[in-house]
């Protein structure tokens, strides 16, 4: 099986993420024990009550997304005028936004590392995909939030549980070196993701 870039923005943000799998082989062995341990632990069938059990995957699909913006930008029209605490004044009428890419990248909210891949960083805070935080932006801000979030997280979830129990990620660029810093764009690399298929006996039977 072979996954190609899709049209549409879900479809581009879930091959960010598969492609970062695919190209960090221990990223790949780390979910695929964890989902070996959850069947080790309620059996082979997959139900959405299991999915809080994986906080691997949350924290490698929050820092391939970190580190892969779909948009760099959050813009809003303000319908009143706003004053901050430092007395900065923000007029009304006038469209504001957040440049995401430099807060993805932003030393003091992601530490000295914040331009290498670390998933663990996520693991450490116990974030998962659902949390909307300064550390999570990806289901936006305020009022305009995704109101989708939770249907979402659930089945961006199963879907990559069901792909890592019976698949193997590869891809045939080099490996990313999670020594340097993370490439900004991926679509610079393959955008072929291939599917593997495990060996039998891979997963506990019950």
């Amino acid at each position: 099986m072979i996954l190609r870039i899709a049209v549409g923005v879900t479809a581009r943000r879930f091959n960010v993420v598969f492609v970062t799998i695919a190209s960090i082989p221990y990223i790949y062995n780390e979910l695929l024990l964890e989902q070996i341990s959850i069947v080790k632990k309620f059996g082979p069938k997959l139900k959405f009550e299991h999915l809080s059990e994986m906080k691997v995957l949350d924290s490698v699909i929050l820092e391939s997304l970190r580190l892969n913006v779909s948009s760099t930008m959050f813009p809003r029209y303000t319908k009143s005028e706003y004053i901050s605490s430092s007395g900065t004044c923000i007029p009304k009428d006038v469209y504001v936004g957040i440049n995401v890419l430099t807060h993805n990248r932003n030393p003091k909210i992601f530490g000295k590392n914040a331009s290498f891949f670390d998933h663990k960083r996520f693991l450490k805070d116990n974030c998962s995909f659902g949390d909307v935080s300064t550390k999570n932006l990806n289901w936006g801000v305020g009022p305009r939030m995704c109101l989708a979030k939770d249907y979402a997280v659930a089945i961006c979830k199963m879907l990559f549980a069901i792909l890592i129990r019976n698949y193997k990620f590869s891809t045939m660029t080099k490996p990313i070196d999670i020594n340097a810093p993370f490439p900004r764009n991926l679509k610079t690399r393959s955008p072929l993701v291939y599917f593997t298929p495990h060996p039998p006996n891979t997963f506990p039977s019950s």
